[in-house]
């Protein structure tokens, strides 16, 4: 079996295909579910672990990152922006025969900077940190989950698009460097926990493609505060956009041991590739809640289609020198719908915070996620 773990048993969903026969001690293992679901369920999260989601999380879109505020006049010949945000999400998943149900958390911080020219012209930079941990629902191990796994990443990314009129193109990417710490607790005839250290990245790339259609005439300017004097800002346009996009998700995980007893499991290397295609309508408008300030209301829904590896597998083996087999983790949704709904508040000319919930649901699993925004436009 080559290092990369790849075969053609690969394609198998079974959470036991073997590419040898073990003996039977190995077999029962399977059965009993101690034969490591959680490294097989690690891509399916990893994917996650940077701000653009990949097919189990929301759309991520360029324009989203780049905050979404900056807006140019007629006589202004460039504008920028800085921001950042920070998100949190949970979510379960059900293990569909090949694993137990997993329970998920994310949280994490995103930061970037960037520049819109007249000519339609947007570009700019992103970076963060997430943390998100994974556990085995509705299977315990004295008095916490059996399995678990947090995994630590660092992103960064570049992005841009071009707008022409309603026409508007999004593209970007993301690399995250993933570190990886498991934990599993044997309780099938032995009493052991072991642990597990490894790494990986991930890589992602996506576009977008969308159609805004206006609605109504402008709302007239309110008027902020900057400084002891009172300054017009003109709340944001009310629209409809019809949209479509597809991402790309590349995943490496390195191979690594477990220590810690006679059930340790030693981890293949694998590459994983996941894409998504997603189409939808998204709209914005502005809102007078008596607050004297500039209030958005943006709302989206969606449907996501799902390919590739969408049932995670682990290349693993018992020991050292023990016989090869795969082990099936929690799958993705090959089908989900996706929505979101949140609010932008202007609290200087320059300035503006932001809350926005996003949920997910597909056949098997369902997640929610929260994002609070901080923009500053210069």
């Amino acid at each position: 079996m080559p290092a990369s773990g790849r075969s053609p048993a690969t394609s198998t969903p079974a959470p036991c295909r073997r590419p040898t026969r073990p003996p039977s001690s190995c077999a029962r293992r399977c059965s009993t579910g101690c034969a490591g679901a959680i490294p097989a369920a690690i891509p399916a999260l990893g994917s996650t672990t940077a701000p653009c989601r990949p097919p189990t999380r929301p759309t991520c879109r360029a324009g989203r990152l780049s905050w979404r505020t900056c807006r140019c006049g007629p006589s202004t010949r460039r504008c920028s922006a800085c921001g950042g945000q920070g998100f949190g999400s949970f979510g379960t998943a059900a293990g569909g025969g090949n694993a137990f149900d997993l329970d998920r958390q994310i949280a994490g911080f995103a930061a970037g900077a960037d520049m819109r020219l007249p000519s339609g012209l947007r570009f700019g930079v992103v970076g963060g940190y997430t943390e998100a941990y994974l556990d085995s629902a509705g299977r315990t191990g004295g008095t916490s989950r059996a399995e678990s796994a947090t995994l630590k990443s660092g992103f960064g990314g570049l992005y841009g698009g071009y707008e022409a009129g309603p026409l508007s193109l999004r593209l970007g990417v993301i690399y995250a460097e993933t570190d990886t710490r498991t934990r599993r607790a044997v309780a099938y005839g032995l009493s052991e926990t072991l642990s597990g250290h490894g790494g990986g990245y991930t890589l992602q790339g996506f576009g977008e493609i969308g159609w805004r259609i206006p609605l109504g005439a402008p709302a007239a300017a309110a008027l902020v505060s900057k400084d002891g004097a009172a300054v017009a800002v003109q709340p944001a346009a009310s629209y409809i956009e019809p949209f479509v996009g597809g991402a790309y998700v590349g995943i490496r995980r390195d191979g690594f041991a477990e220590a810690g007893g006679a059930a340790a499991l030693a981890s293949f290397a694998r590459d994983y590739d996941l894409g998504a295609v997603t189409a939808g309508v998204r709209a914005q408008t502005s809102l007078d809640l008596g607050l004297g300030l500039p209030v958005t209301l943006r709302g989206l829904v969606g449907y996501r289609r799902a390919f590739g590896d969408v049932v995670p597998t682990a290349l693993l083996r018992f020991g050292a020198g023990g016989p090869a087999f795969l082990s099936g983790g929690v799958p993705i949704d090959r089908d989900a719908l996706v929505a979101q709904v949140g609010l932008d508040l202007a609290v200087a000319p320059n300035a503006s915070l932001g809350v926005s919930y996003t949920g997910q649901t597909g056949a098997r699993a369902q997640d929610q996620a929260v994002k609070g925004t901080f923009t500053l436009r210069f």
